[in-house]
């Protein structure tokens, strides 16, 4: 993945029987896909996302019966999608958008009962939106955007349990809004610029949800100025005068883009020779700067000690007192202690290490959120996996994380797992260490739902009798690997 391999993929890899998973995204590979590659026996993950590959996609992806993740988004594949696709009964994840895919969505596409993302937006299909998707149950992201659809939308929709992402924009959809659809809790809705009518939900009739039916010229509901004024219409100066003033706008947005652009960096070349000794990493927003405590990191003012590093009493000139730790060349600023002056008390004291459960973007964001709670139970798996505080002087600069993703990558998985637990658990260890590296993923967007790290878990204590589980104990079937996992890759 993300490479600069061109030309097309070899018809003797169609003959590499033992794979188990394809990742050739984001490079610049053109032609045909080989007809036997399409039917892999054992593939699980088939990515070839931000290519230019061509033709269409092979019926014999039938042979490919374990094929959980079909990713092949931002190519230009065209032709109908084989009907062939709905026998595999353990896809979960189906990526086609932004190709040139034509003619109906399968029938055949409601059989798939492990269903959980179905993304064929910005493509050229026609058709109606299949009946009998009430099967779906555990649909949770349905993007169909952007095609040429016609007929109603079907009230089946409002009666899937997990769905939360709905984009039916951009077609030419008819009749009413189902009132079913008022069952779902959505996170996203978007039935904007199809041919839509009538009444809106009585749910969806406020201004939280203009946006979702924008471009309907039928639809009339509650919501004041959604359809358009009968014989209205602006004169062609009006636009001109708008159009000019928009252009006007945009220069002058452009431009000051460029010049901050070009301050900021200066600035931050600037602050990097200044500051070239010392990184610093906040995790609340701070009252003073770093220059204020410069003076105080001696040994007169060290107040306690720890595994990880010293900790220093820094009194500012505000009149606030914070503690302050050195952490080998990092310095962990924590405002912990207030307006000691004005009580007279004595400093408190700070856990180390616990901002190690901390997920790294709470740095740049002070938010948390699902993502943010799932970092931090991922951290927990390796705690208890590894036998190992999230900080400790073993790691130096490292923190737990990224201790156990580099010994793994250097001496291997046996370095890392607390010698303490029965060996003849390995395969099952390895697979829930597996889990916690991808919760405490350094990207939010990567990390699984609950429900997902739930089904892992899971299928982590079922040993061989799940299919899903890869031998080398890799979950790739039900979640969309980091880029740094290469390991037994094409």
């Amino acid at each position: 993945m993300y490479n600069s391999f061109s030309g097309e993929i070899p018809e003797s890899y169609g003959n590499c029987k033992s794979l188990y998973r394809v990742r050739l995204k984001q490079n610049n590979l053109s032609g045909s896909v080989p007809e036997s590659f399409w039917g892999l026996p054992h593939v699980y993950l088939l990515e070839l996302e931000d290519n230019s590959l061509s033709g269409n996609i092979s019926r014999m992806i039938s042979g490919s019966f374990n094929l959980s993740q079909l990713l092949i988004s931002k190519n230009q594949f065209s032709g109908l999608i084989p009907e062939e696709i709905g026998s595999l009964n353990n896809l979960f994840k189906f990526s086609g958008s932004y190709n040139r895919l034509t003619g109906p969505i399968p029938g055949s596409f409601v059989k798939l009962s492990e269903l959980g993302e179905l993304d064929l937006s910005n493509n050229e299909l026609l058709g109606k939106i299949p009946e009998g998707i009430q099967a779906w149950k555990k649909l949770n992201e349905l993007n169909l955007a952007n095609n040429r659809l016609y007929g109603e939308i079907p009230s089946e929709i409002g009666s899937l349990p997990v769905i939360n992402y709905l984009d039916l924009s951009g077609n030419h959809l008819s009749g009413k809004i189902p009132i079913e659809l008022q069952n779902l809790k959505l996170n996203t809705l978007n039935l904007s610029n199809n041919w839509l009518s009538g009444d809106l939900p009585p749910h969806y009739a406020n201004e939280n949800y203009r946006n979702s039916f924008l471009g309907n010229p039928g639809l009339c509901g509650y919501l004041p100025d959604l359809c358009p004024s009968v014989g209205g219409g602006m004169k062609e100066e009006n636009l001109w005068i708008f159009g000019s003033i928009f252009m006007l706008a945009s220069i002058v947005l452009i431009v000051g883009v460029v010049v901050f652009c070009w301050k900021y960096r200066t600035y931050k070349e600037n602050k990097k020779r200044t500051m070239s000794k010392w990184k610093w990493k906040s995790f609340h927003k701070l009252g003073f700067s770093e220059f204020e405590i410069m003076d105080c990191l001696n040994e007169e003012n060290v107040i306690g000690s720890g595994g990880s590093g010293k900790v220093y009493k820094v009194v500012l000139s505000n009149g606030e007192t914070v503690a302050m730790k050195s952490l080998g060349r990092i310095l962990e600023l924590l405002q912990v202690v207030a307006a000691v002056s004005s009580r007279g008390g004595e400093p408190m004291s700070v856990i180390a290490g616990s901002w190690g459960y901390i997920a790294p973007e709470y740095a740049y964001t002070l938010r948390v959120n699902e993502k943010s709670d799932i970092y931090s139970f991922g951290v927990v798996i390796l705690e208890l996996v590894t036998g190992r505080r999230p900080i400790d002087p073993e790691f130096g600069e490292k923190e737990l994380v990224k201790w156990v993703s580099t010994t793994i990558d250097q001496k291997g998985i046996d370095h890392v797992i607390d010698p303490t637990l029965e060996s003849k658990y390995k395969e099952e260890i390895s697979k829930i260490l597996d889990i916690g590296l991808l919760c405490a993923g350094l990207l939010p967007i990567k990390r699984p739902a609950m429900r997902i790290v739930v089904r892992l878990l899971q299928e982590a204590g079922a040993g061989n009798k799940s299919k899903s589980v890869h031998k080398d104990g890799k979950f790739s079937p039900h979640y969309q690997e980091d880029a740094s996992d290469q390991g037994g890759t094409v």
